[in-house]
């Protein structure tokens, strides 16, 4: 049985491959004899495919970055109510590398809501090409804990934009603050799965 040689004309054949959606389409457009109709069709359909697949995209992630989120020890302390809280400036250096790691960005702004209530505003976006819409609202922080003002008009914005800020962001990543028992020791702002 002879030996099966192949020559150097043989070996640089190139391989067919299947052409993407993107190619075809472009390849059509090229073709005055194709309807433009199914050219715009063809189009929508891309669209629609991308849109789902960065949407897919955007869910396997955001379940990703939920598994690592730890859980927020509450340590400040508001005298007022004799209450203890997390403040962003604490929540955020926390989860921030890790949304961030998962291809994720926020983008925050306020709406008029032509009331007394404040509208928070969150753009949840991922490098994907989806992006999901939060909105938080919540009335003016005006008064202290006797039900007196103590705040101008622009300071119980600002104080109840800060508050539905920092609750929005838990929300969007399902994070649950909590306050911790340390005998007056000072608690980690995180708590790992082994000292929860």
């Amino acid at each position: 049985m002879q030996p099966v040689v192949m020559n150097e004309e043989a070996a640089l054949v190139p391989v067919p491959r299947e052409l993407s959606l993107s190619e075809m389409i472009f390849s059509l457009a090229r073709d005055p004899e194709v309807n433009t109709d199914k050219i715009q069709a063809l189009l929508n359909m891309k669209r629609d495919m991308e849109a789902h697949e960065a949407k897919v995209a955007f869910g396997n992630a955001m379940r990703a970055a939920q598994r690592e989120m730890p859980r927020i020890v509450r340590t400040r302390q508001n005298k007022a109510t004799n209450s203890k809280y997390a403040a962003i400036e604490d929540i955020d250096p926390i989860i921030r590398p890790i949304y961030e790691k998962h291809g994720f960005t926020l983008s925050f702004n306020s709406r008029p809501t032509g009331t007394e209530l404040v509208c928070i505003t969150c753009k949840c976006m991922h490098e994907a090409g989806h992006t999901e819409p939060y909105e938080l609202e919540g009335p003016r922080d005006m008064t202290g804990p006797k039900g007196e003002q103590n705040k101008t008009g622009i300071q119980a914005t600002v104080s109840s934009g800060s508050y539905l800020r920092r609750n929005l962001e838990c929300f969007i990543f399902n994070i649950v603050t909590r306050g911790q028992d340390r005998d007056g020791n000072a608690a980690p702002a995180a708590l790992t799965d082994d000292q929860w």
